[in-house]
């Protein structure tokens, strides 16, 4: 599987631990910021409080991950053969891990509305002294970072149903290593073979290249958005100037 790329979209929040520990620390993020039981916490809150139209759909859809369905198996780490969903997922998840950055959101709005007394003081108080480091997040600016993967093996991955495949299974013949075979800007993929799969659990990757993506709206209705990709090199720096201060 040497030919074939796989990507990965995270936040530059963790890049450090990546550089650090290889692709995979990421799995730890749920238990750092205790991720899922925040999102059990504020879930109740934002059902009864957020009547926003456009604050609603995302109150559906952390309800949706906290009942860990097929699509939301926190705790994983997911590469796609896709590098403009990565970029995609990476763009729309700001904290990099989908439960926390929904989480985050919802719990940033809810801090910006007027509710009783009693609400703010749990909000800012025990909430807060629970969820330390996750409500520390919320004074970060962090960007998305795809991240390129090439040294993959296919037993080191796994259906999104958790169902082990052989090299068979994962159609690895000319026609499929030609189809996937892609380089920064430009994609020479077939949209059939677009997937994404669950790496398994103890394997780490330290041969990667890491990109920050610089989004731009193109479109307002339906949203779309143009990517530039920019490498950046294991001391965390962009075209020479260092990011930390980006965070």
């Amino acid at each position: 599987m040497d030919n074939l790329t796989f990507y990965h979209g995270t936040s530059s929040l963790f890049l450090d631990g990546i550089h650090k520990h290889g692709l995979g620390y990421c799995r730890s993020i749920l238990d750092e910021y205790k991720s899922i039981e925040l999102a059990k916490d504020i879930l109740p809150l934002c059902e009864e409080l957020i009547e926003h139209d456009g604050m609603l759909m995302h109150v559906d859809a952390l309800k949706f991950m906290v009942n860990q369905t097929r699509n939301f198996q926190h705790g994983k780490l997911f590469l796609s053969t896709s590098m403009a969903k990565a970029m995609s997922y990476a763009h729309g998840n700001k904290y990099g891990s989908e439960i926390l950055s929904k989480s985050l959101l919802l719990l940033e709005y809810l801090l910006s509305i007027k509710l009783s007394d009693d609400v703010v003081k749990y909000l800012k108080g025990d909430l807060y002294q629970k969820y330390r480091e996750a409500y520390s997040l919320l004074d970060r600016r962090p960007f998305p970072v795809l991240l390129e993967v090439n040294s993959v093996n296919a037993n080191e991955l796994l259906g999104l149903d958790g169902t082990d495949f052989t090299d068979e299974i994962f159609g690895l013949n000319d026609f499929f290593i030609d189809s996937f075979k892609s380089i920064i800007g430009e994609q020479k993929q077939t949209y059939a073979h677009l997937q994404d799969y669950m790496v398994k659990n103890g394997v780490i990757y330290h041969n990667y290249k890491a990109f920050a993506i610089d989004a731009k709206r193109t479109s307002l209705m339906p949203p779309a958005f143009e990517y530039q990709l920019i490498e950046i090199n294991q001391d965390n720096v962009i075209s020479g100037v260092t990011v930390a201060g980006r965070y």
